[in-house]
């Protein structure tokens, strides 16, 4: 008996398919030294707040001001660590590449009830919004039902806004 499988065998589902799942994470791991990241929810395309349904996703800043989406974790790995994927491939695994600047914001984090019937939950909840001539757009919303994980995000991407601002404001403009 191999140390660590379970005696059920390959597929039984027990302890001999957790170190796969951690071998897999620990190829993620290099590429997220001094990066911030996390998991919640989020609406991205045009689709998902018209229809406000919520999709689980993979967040990243890949360099200080620019905010990576990803469907998955795996997909980010994918994106970072294989390089024979094209450049097609390469923006279906990327669901959404924001580069932050002076002009963006973030709403406040609220607390609101999602779902119907049963399936109803409290989820925090925060746009990123771009400030045009006409007014703010909506650019993405993240979700997640512990308030941390939405501080964290919120408080990266505040970060570099405010940066941006105190460049801006610098250089005269």
């Amino acid at each position: 008996v191999v140390p660590g499988a379970s005696a059920g065998g390959a597929g039984s589902g027990g302890a001999a398919s957790k170190p796969m799942r951690n071998m897999v994470q620990d190829n993620v791991t290099p590429l997220l030294v001094d990066k911030v990241h996390g998991e919640c929810l989020s609406r991205i395309s045009a689709r998902t707040m018209l229809t406000k349904a919520w999709k689980p996703c993979f967040w990243v800043f890949d360099t200080p001001s620019v905010l990576m989406v990803f469907r998955e974790r795996q997909h980010y790995r994918e994106y970072g660590m294989n390089p024979f994927l094209d450049d097609d491939t390469r923006g279906y695994l990327q669901k959404k590449r924001i580069e932050l600047a002076a002009n963006y914001r973030c709403t406040p984090v609220t607390r609101k009830p999602y779902g119907h019937g049963d399936q109803v939950q409290m989820l925090y909840h925060f746009t990123i919004e771009e400030i045009r001539d006409y007014g703010a757009v909506p650019i993405i919303k993240f979700a997640d039902r512990e308030l941390d994980v939405l501080e964290e995000i919120r408080k990266a991407v505040h970060t570099v806004v405010y940066d941006a601002r105190v460049r801006r404001q610098s250089k005269g403009f």
